[in-house]
């Protein structure tokens, strides 16, 4: 008697790459994100939901989309997904390792690998000459000039844009945020990448009005060439004179 048995083929791994905000709930479009091994090595064929994704031997990269991204047939082993652009309004995370063993990511019951991306976040102060002293009472006025991700138009009024620390009396515009400054540097929330203004409409008092205009420019959440935005006002002077 011959007996045969047939050995069925082991299915592929699938995995699932997720971008989410910091809740972890609501996936985010729009990030660049790449797949390597770790410490190097070559990669094989693999299969994706995701239009976007394009892979050789060494990396895999593609772009977030409203659904997790699967990938299949990723072979056992330690890998790193790395963030090269942020989502619109989110800043860029840190990588993140993980390892596949016998088809499974560990540590996960859902076999998927989860990058969270804060919101970006900058501070706009109004300071004294000296650049020391925060002043209160200064009504200021952030306006979007250029988008630089947003293919339809940024909206900063659309409810998203949120404004703390010391700002109150705040109002926000399709293209624009308004605020009195306060004790404390004002917190802008939300702000889409783009290039910007920092304008002053009306002084605090004791102070004379900066007609100046600060240019700044946020990229991948974050301002260029520093961490804040700042304008300084001179203390109001007059002159007083006694003639005959």
């Amino acid at each position: 008697v011959i007996e045969v048995t047939d050995r069925k083929t082991p299915e592929a791994s699938q995995i699932y790459i997720s971008k989410t905000d910091m809740s972890g709930a609501d996936e985010v479009n729009g990030a660049v994100l790449k797949l390597t091994l770790s410490g190097g090595g070559k990669l094989p064929a693999i299969e994706s939901s995701n239009p976007t994704l394009t892979s050789d031997e060494n990396s895999i990269i593609f772009t977030s989309q409203s659904v997790p991204t699967s990938i299949k047939g990723l072979p056992d082993g330690t890998y790193v997904l790395s963030e090269s652009v942020a989502p619109d309004k989110y800043t860029i995370t840190g990588n993140i390792e993980f390892t596949i063993k016998n088809g499974k990511i560990e540590g996960t019951t859902d076999n998927a690998v989860k990058m969270k991306d804060e919101l970006s976040k900058i501070t706009v102060s109004k300071k004294d000459i000296s650049g020391t002293k925060e002043i209160a009472g200064a009504r200021l006025v952030v306006t979007l000039k250029e988008a630089t991700k947003t293919k339809i138009g940024a909206d900063l009024g659309d409810g998203t844009v949120t404004v703390t620390g010391g700002a109150s009396a705040v109002s926000t515009s399709p293209d624009s945020v308004t605020f009195l400054s306060g004790n404390e540097p004002a917190v802008i929330t939300g702000l889409p990448d783009g290039k910007y203004t920092l304008t002053e409409i009306t002084s605090p008092d004791g102070y004379t009005i900066n007609e100046e205009t600060v240019n700044f420019e946020i990229i991948n959440g974050v301002v260029v060439s520093g961490t804040s935005v700042q304008m300084l006002d001179r203390p109001s002077e007059i002159k007083i004179s006694k003639t005959d």
